[in-house]
């Protein structure tokens, strides 16, 4: 669209733009591909269990490394 065209494009009230906003949102909203209830499953349990695996082993170093350190002293 060029400057010419714009200026003579007919101004829309907040509430309009606000309405045509959400229309586009929709619109997009009904283009995603979403994932599967299964698919979502899946990957919440590898999240859950490699934060728990990444979590025990750094406890486990925490751990070392303070019984090291008392030795130092």
């Amino acid at each position: 669209m060029n400057a010419k065209n714009m200026k003579e494009e007919v101004k829309l009230s907040a509430w309009q733009k606000f309405v045509n906003f959400w229309r586009e949102v929709v619109e997009e909203l009904k283009k995603v591909d979403w994932t599967s209830r299964e698919q979502l499953w899946s990957a919440t349990k590898i999240v859950i269990v490699s934060s728990l695996v990444m979590s025990a082993y750094l406890f486990a170093l925490d751990a070392l490394f303070s019984w090291l350190l008392k030795f130092a002293k």
